[in-house]
């Protein structure tokens, strides 16, 4: 695994031909467990010298259903709340990426989605209840990428590699014990892709994970056509 470190610093890329990608965060009134409000988290980024920003919240049973809504309506608020962070991406000079974090059928586990547009989440509201399979064949189908996060969790095991195209080898949380290792072995053996993240809830998760990308990368869809082809180099706070 790459041992590469990332300080905040506006310069620590400068003269680069990449950039840093954050792939998994979490903002406050997308995800109940998020501490840091969009605007404040999207400034955080783009001041550590990130030129790029998932927003993955949780999209699961438990967080996208509100009384009274439809599932689209639902996942349309879903939707609006990335558009709120993409709109500060602009003002901050950092490109902000849509993502989805879920939980399926069978299990606690988590499953990030690589490649997704807002209209994946309006045609499939009801992602949730899919199992992995299921979700695997439509991200098939859609040329997304499929990625189980941090596998080796306390309360977590890793899912099946057939229904996976790659695993969060690192997640820089540090209120979990990840065992990143065991993931990285595991992810080896079933030649799994590789995908770092912070798991950014609160502020002191900054900066903790992501990957290194040509700076030629410009939406979610070239990111995961690039992961899907290719090494990323991981960022990691080892």
């Amino acid at each position: 695994m790459n041992n590469t470190k990332l300080t905040n610093s506006n310069d620590v890329f400068k003269g680069l031909q990449s950039k840093a990608v954050e792939t998994h965060a979490h903002t406050l009134g997308g995800s109940p467990c998020a501490k840091v409000p969009a605007r404040e988290a999207v400034k955080a980024y783009a001041d550590a010298g990130y030129g790029a920003l998932m927003i993955t919240n949780h999209f699961n049973a438990d967080t996208v259903p509100k009384p009274g809504l439809s599932p689209r309506d639902c996942a349309k608020r879903y939707v609006d709340l990335y558009r709120e962070a993409e709109e500060y991406g602009q003002q901050f000079g950092i490109q902000v990426w849509f993502g989805i974090e879920t939980c399926l059928l069978g299990g606690p586990e988590d499953f990030l989605l690589f490649g997704v547009e807002p209209d994946f989440a309006l045609e499939n509201p009801l992602l949730y209840e899919m199992t992995q399979e299921e979700l695997f064949r439509e991200c098939e189908q859609y040329g997304c990428l499929l990625y189980q996060a941090h596998p080796s969790r306390s309360y977590c095991q890793p899912r099946d590699p057939r229904f996976l195209h790659g695993a969060e080898v690192y997640n820089g949380n540090i209120r979990h014990q990840e065992n990143n290792e065991i993931t990285l072995l595991w992810a080896k053996k079933y030649r799994l892709l590789f995908s770092s993240g912070s798991d950014y809830h609160q502020t002191e998760d900054l900066a903790r994970g992501g990957i290194l990308v040509p700076e030629s990368i410009r939406d979610i869809k070239a990111l995961a056509a690039y992961m899907r082809e290719n090494e990323v180099t991981l960022i990691t706070n080892d």
